[in-house]
């Protein structure tokens, strides 16, 4: 991934950016990592309570695909 330069040309002269910011420092990635996160909690809350609320017993297979039922829209965001 190359980084982004911002440049002015005017009459002629071209100045750069001082410096290119680094992709690891975009605030994108720690945003879509907070929505992330925050989706997956959802996920394991809202499992928790559907399997609470019907008296639907936990099984490891069972609750992870139905976690993954709620998650697949986050997976769908994220890209």
């Amino acid at each position: 991934m190359s980084p982004l330069a911002y440049g002015i040309e005017r009459l002629g002269h071209t100045q750069g950016a001082a410096h290119p910011i680094p992709a690891a420092l975009d605030s994108t990635f720690l945003f879509a990592a907070v929505y992330l996160v925050a989706g997956l909690i959802f996920d394991i809350v809202a499992t928790g309570l559907l399997f609470a609320c019907s008296g639907t017993q936990f099984l490891p297979l069972r609750t992870s695909c139905v976690i993954w039922v709620y998650a697949w829209p986050i997976v769908g965001q994220v890209r």
